[in-house]
């Protein structure tokens, strides 16, 4: 939710939001596989 609404609106922390995003998208995929 919050990735999401950030990554739209602000372009600056489209940096800080990549980094934050990895960690993130890995946790997600990992919930996805089992």
């Amino acid at each position: 939710m919050i990735s999401g609404s950030l990554n739209p609106r602000p372009r600056r922390q489209s940096k800080l939001t990549q980094p934050a995003k990895k960690p993130k998208a890995r946790s997600r995929s990992r919930s996805h596989l089992p």
